[in-house]
């Protein structure tokens, strides 16, 4: 539970070597959304800061006894119920340990998918995967980079891409450089410093084409950049800044399953990586015709390179395959051979590079005693340009009140701001008399996504 840093990836290697599972939790995670992850994650040991002691004694009557929560930094712990043991203290009751050979099969990690379906998932990556993962990330056979040269990764480990961030500066001979996140202001100064030949850029790419010209990026280094999703402009943003781009499609389950580079039309994904297969399935998983939109479904060569399934969720894992192939969830087109991403089936929100869980919002609103329903949408937010497939989406809750009470949603978004991380709060609070389901009770939330913002609709003027 770190901040994205050296501190985060030395633990990580530590781990490794020691043969402990890693399980990389976000310090920004809080309420009942942290308590299910190291519930499910059946954590043992939390190495965090001591800023974080209190987020974990809101919940620790919540958890398995004998948690041990390890502190490595020397700020004050706090006074809290949750028993904290000093770093140096953790190191000297234990005692040295030989690595031993890897087996490529064995559980290196445990990452929680953002659960647009249901609770994140865990899902469990094992040593070969985690490493099929970073070396395919990039199609750069051919490339010679500079013995100086840096991977830029300023993703956190709870991401699959950030987690790997290591795994791919070394496959390629590059030294990683980490910030704690995304900052603008920084990637250029940052790229130029440290002499950063290779970066991932992940639902940014328009900031950064959008952004007056500064000298940082005049003659900077970078060569290659991932992109995903690509922006419209790719090639005028591969000239711009003198690089090559490729494009990236995968999931934390499966890796980067389609990659290309040096990408044909901006709405394609490429086509499938080495040793991936790809099909395209209509709802009874029969294949359709090439420029039919279905779901996407994807195996490898290798099974034991991609998840080893949900951890503890057998029924989940099997649900999520048919006979050797993943179900993705995500709707493609096939176009002249290039694989073409459409939209997702799920009901994930998607935030500032982030996939949030509307199920998550909605449990956590549920709890608040005047709240009797509610359906958690994505309010699509253009973003500058002609293109609709680039978007961001600001959180909007729509809430029916409990028969004898009223709700403020002044009260009810700081009741939600203790209990969930910032970027899940919702910016718009809708009041309405029912909440429309279909036959099964489920919220349909395609109706709820077309109404339009109102004067009656509750608008968050603070930033989140």
């Amino acid at each position: 539970m770190l901040p994205n840093g050296a501190e985060a990836f030395v633990a990580q290697t530590g781990m490794a070597w020691a043969g402990a599972i890693f399980v990389p939790v976000s310090p920004s995670l809080r309420g009942q959304p942290l308590t299910h992850v190291l519930r499910e994650s059946r954590a043992e040991v939390v190495l965090t800061l001591a800023s974080c002691v209190p987020t974990l004694a809101e919940i620790w009557h919540d958890l398995e006894p004998g948690m041990r929560v390890v502190v490595i930094d020397d700020a004050d712990t706090y006074n809290s119920d949750v028993p904290v043991i000093r770093r140096e203290q953790f190191l000297a009751s234990g005692l040295p340990v030989t690595a031993k050979p890897v087996n490529p099969e064995a559980t290196r990690a445990i990452i929680f998918t953002s659960g647009t379906s249901g609770p994140p998932k865990p899902v469990a990556l094992s040593f070969g995967a985690m490493d099929n993962y970073a070396r395919h990330l990039f199609p750069d056979a051919g490339f010679e980079w500079s013995d100086d040269a840096g991977y830029y990764s300023p993703w956190g480990m709870t991401h699959a891409l950030g987690s790997i961030g290591m795994s791919v500066a070394i496959h390629r001979g590059l030294h990683l450089v980490v910030r704690d996140r995304f900052e603008i202001d920084h990637f250029w100064s940052d790229v130029s410093k440290h002499n950063v030949e290779a970066c991932l850029i992940i639902s940014v790419s328009h900031l950064l084409w959008q952004q007056e010209e500064v000298d940082a990026e005049v003659n900077n280094p970078l060569r290659l950049v991932g992109m995903t999703p690509l922006i419209r402009e790719y090639p005028d943003f591969a000239a711009r800044f003198g690089l090559r781009i490729s494009s990236i499609y995968g999931m934390t389950e499966i890796g980067p399953a389609i990659t290309h580079l040096d990408p044909v039309s901006a709405e394609s994904a490429g086509k499938p990586t080495d040793g991936y297969n790809c099909r395209i399935v209509d709802p009874d998983g029969l294949d359709v015709p090439e420029g039919t939109v279905g779901e996407l479904m994807v195996c490898h060569a290798d099974t034991r390179l991609l998840m080893s399934g949900y951890d503890g969720l057998p029924d989940a894992t099997a649900k999520a395959w048919e006979r050797g192939w993943f179900r993705t969830g995500d709707r493609f087109v096939v176009k002249a051979g290039q694989y073409c991403f459409v939209d997702r089936l799920t009901d994930s929100i998607r935030h500032r590079g982030r996939n949030i869980s509307s199920f998550e919002v909605e449990g956590e609103a549920l709890a608040h005693p005047a709240v009797a329903a509610c359906a958690c949408v994505g309010h699509r937010v253009s973003l500058p340009g002609d293109d609709d497939r680039q978007y961001d989406e600001d959180v909007r809750l729509f809430v029916v009140a409990a028969a004898a009470e009223m709700v403020d949603p002044e009260d009810l978004v700081k009741y939600l701001s203790e209990k969930l991380p910032a970027y899940m709060v919702p910016k718009y609070i809708d009041l309405v008399a029912e909440i429309p389901t279909n036959a099964s009770g489920r919220s349909l939330k395609a109706e709820l996504r077309l109404r339009p913002i109102t004067e009656s609709t509750w608008t968050r003027t603070a930033a989140g």
